[in-house]
């Protein structure tokens, strides 16, 4: 197949990592590729260093803007593309060579989205999530694709992807939301679609969590509502598609989850104490939160004592806990 692919790289303020992702996208055993750097509004030599590149590969075309966000980026980079096939890159990552040709290999006519494996790079450690075989799923059958791919991280990014150019053409990412736009995305997606999602086993994106600077590695006091926005918008996207959600499921999860994961960005920050035991009332002030975290999802010593003493609202004890998470995971190299 010699079908364009269209690669969609943000770039804000990434001179550190950004030479290193472009040689990895520009040796691409796939060679049909069209690839869209958006400066959005870099303020160090990100530009420059893709100017370089352009003029080195001329499949390379740099765009700059003011700084909008990453999803402004994206859209940028999605209304310029030309390609039957989208894929999207983050300006820190790095791709194994035949990311693309993987991806676009296990398209058929009737394959609207392929999905390859990722793996995590922290500072000390590793970890990769993928399937174990191939799988073809349906967004129709909404309980499946959640509960195959959503623990596999696979629906939370636009990156290991390789999206069709729909009929009615691809959506927009969602620049209100500065957390989770992502997800949105895909769901947006998948409700256009009319064919299959394959997902292959071979691991082919490597993300870069050791970059302090990236977007998840800071706190915005509005990520919670984000999340909870983003918790309704899956319940209706599953209703949509003929699924019945249920208290304690695993959407349930993901937000008690990424509540917790938002609290540790608040604790590991160097804000007052002050402030952190605010946010932490605040958070658990918000109902749709507060109830999917007195919920017992598996057995496990550690989030029996989260869930009690947040049912409880011993504020007191679960600044400490996250005190000692936070020093946990410092130690262990992760933030």
């Amino acid at each position: 197949m010699d079908k364009l692919i269209s690669i969609i790289i943000p770039v804000y303020n990434s001179e550190k990592y950004l030479a290193d992702c472009l040689e990895t996208v520009i040796a691409q055993t796939y060679a049909e590729l069209e690839i869209i750097i958006v400066d959005d509004g870099s303020k160090d030599k990100s530009l420059d260093i893709a100017n370089k590149y352009a003029l080195r590969d001329s499949r390379i075309k740099v765009i700059h803007k003011e700084n909008g966000g990453v999803s402004s980026a994206r859209n940028r980079g999605l209304a310029e593309a030309k390609g039957e096939f989208i894929t999207f890159v983050d300006s820190d990552d790095k791709l194994a060579p035949d990311m693309c040709e993987k991806l676009i290999s296990a398209f058929d006519d009737d394959v609207d989205m392929v999905i390859a494996g990722v793996r995590h790079d922290f500072a000390k450690e590793s970890k990769e999530y993928k399937v174990s075989s191939r799988l073809e799923l349906s967004p129709d059958r909404a309980d499946e694709l959640f509960d195959k791919l959503l623990d596999l991280y696979f629906i939370n990014t636009p990156c290991a992807k390789l999206y069709r150019r729909l009929d009615k053409g691809l959506p927009l990412f969602d620049e209100k939301f500065a957390l989770g736009e992502d997800f949105l995305y895909n769901l947006a997606y998948m409700d256009s679609m009319k064919n299959k999602i394959i997902a292959i086993p071979d691991v082919v994106y490597f993300y870069n969590r050791c970059n302090e600077a990236s977007a998840t590695a800071h706190f915005r006091r509005a990520d919670i509502d984000n999340e909870i926005c983003l918790n309704r918008a899956i319940n209706a996207f599953r209703k949509r598609h003929g699924s019945k959600p249920a208290k304690g499921d695993i959407i349930d999860r993901r937000l008690y989850v990424n509540g917790m994961n938002h609290l540790l960005r608040v604790f590991g920050s160097d804000i007052s104490s002050a402030e952190k035991r605010e946010i932490l009332r605040e958070t658990l002030s918000k109902q749709d939160y507060y109830e999917v975290c007195t919920v017992r999802y598996r057995k496990s010593i550690k989030e029996d004592i989260y869930r009690f003493l947040c049912k409880k609202k011993c504020i007191f004890m679960i600044e400490l806990y996250y005190k000692v998470y936070c020093l946990l995971r410092r130690s262990m190299g992760r933030g």
